[in-house]
């Protein structure tokens, strides 16, 4: 486990969250509370990339806004990857003693993608389906 690199992306949104001094105000002891309003989430949001090994964060990036993470883009962050594990863990870039594991998106799919990773030896762990999904295809077999 402690050469698996995982990688996946999530949606990170912005709260605007109020201090306790921009909330402050003067009244009377007679006055009514103040209304608070509630915390919501900001429509402004920004795709993270984030990977991990056994110690915790390796890299992230955020992806430029209105970029979709495609083929070309993921092999970018792969560079960026394998860049950060170069510098940061010289041992493991020279030993080739990382593997990486993501999920089935598209990009990661990609025949471009792969022969990305095949040039630059950087195992790919298959990522496996989940034992929900073992479930269905053991059931659908059996009842057919």
């Amino acid at each position: 486990m402690s050469s698996v690199i995982t990688g996946d992306e999530c949606w990170v949104y912005r709260y605007d969250l109020e201090k306790k001094k921009m909330s402050s105000q003067w009244s009377t002891l007679s006055s009514p509370r103040p209304k608070k309003a509630w915390k919501v989430k900001s429509n402004i949001k920004t795709m993270l990339i984030a990977f991990f090994d056994i110690d915790g964060l390796v890299h992230h990036e955020f992806v430029p806004t209105r970029q979709t993470v495609n083929k070309e883009c993921y092999k970018t962050v792969l560079r960026h990857l394998g860049d950060t594990v170069r510098r940061h863990n010289p041992e493991k870039w020279r030993s080739g003693n990382w593997i990486l594991h993501h999920d089935n998106a598209p990009a990661h799919r990609a025949v471009t993608t792969n022969e990305f990773l095949a040039k630059h030896n950087i195992l790919s762990l298959p990522n496996l389906p989940t034992p929900l999904t073992l479930l269905r295809v053991t059931y659908s077999c059996s009842h057919n």
